[in-house]
């Protein structure tokens, strides 16, 4: 079971300055100045000097906003990304261009048998920070995400394993999910890009909700290279 949550897109690249407004839409604070994000985004896009990377990763953003904005019906009168932006074409062909890249596929114990009766699924939680959820049907004792004890949760016999927090250079990297059943470990690995692949592979799957993780996919993608680049560039003394 696939599953993305999400009630009020937000935009968390720039987590530890935000702030909510009044008109329940997020707001980034700069200098005693708050500006929305699409604002925000524009600043490097305007700027010819912008860091190496930023321009992309700003314009995959606007995209990934418009995209969760459109899946959840939430704000559609204000698009992140609008029709006049001169980087929309260039988003269109990159969203068409996405297929799912089996590096990202879910590793699965070589001891579940892949028939729903333990691994049961992955949810997607964009609410406020992304995070995956991976699902079970049977009783989950205990569990780790890279060898740190993780939370678990149960709904209607469903035990769930949330790896949390996951940052947006991160998206495209494989955690290691450890759970105790029965007496017996099964280890899994898996990442937010293991959810998109799913989806974008399920014949059923909603166009909008494929949309998402397109644009997930090239945000990823986007901040892997910026990230990269200019940490390279800090040990390089630029």
């Amino acid at each position: 079971m696939d599953k993305v949550k999400k009630r009020n897109f937000s935009v968390n690249f720039y987590k530890e300055a935000q702030t909510r407004s009044e008109h329940d839409y997020m707001l980034l604070s700069i200098s005693a100045k708050s500006i929305s994000v699409r604002d925000y985004a524009l600043l490097p896009l305007a700027d010819p000097d912008a860091q190496e990377g930023l321009q992309e990763l700003m314009k995959t953003m606007l995209n990934y906003g418009k995209a969760a904005q459109l899946q959840f019906d939430y704000n559609t009168s204000n698009l992140a990304m609008k029709e006049d932006d001169d980087f929309v074409s260039q988003m269109e062909s990159a969203m068409a261009a996405v297929s799912p890249d089996s590096a990202y596929d879910i590793v699965m114990d070589p001891e579940d048998p892949n028939d729903k009766t333990i691994y049961r699924g992955l949810q997607l939680n964009l609410e406020g920070e992304t995070s995956v959820y991976v699902n079970f049907n049977r009783e989950v004792t205990s569990a780790t995400v890279d060898g740190k004890n993780a939370a678990i949760t149960e709904k209607n016999g469903i035990y769930t394993v949330k790896i949390a927090n996951i940052p947006s250079g991160y998206l495209s990297r494989m955690y290691t999910v450890v759970v105790n059943i029965g007496g017996t470990e099964y280890t899994y690995r898996v990442c937010a890009l293991s959810y998109c692949n799913n989806v974008l592979r399920a014949q059923g799957a909603p166009e909008a909700l494929k949309n998402v993780c397109r644009a997930i996919y090239l945000y990823s993608a986007a901040a892997d290279s910026y990230f990269k680049t200019n940490q390279a560039g800090r040990r390089n003394g630029r």
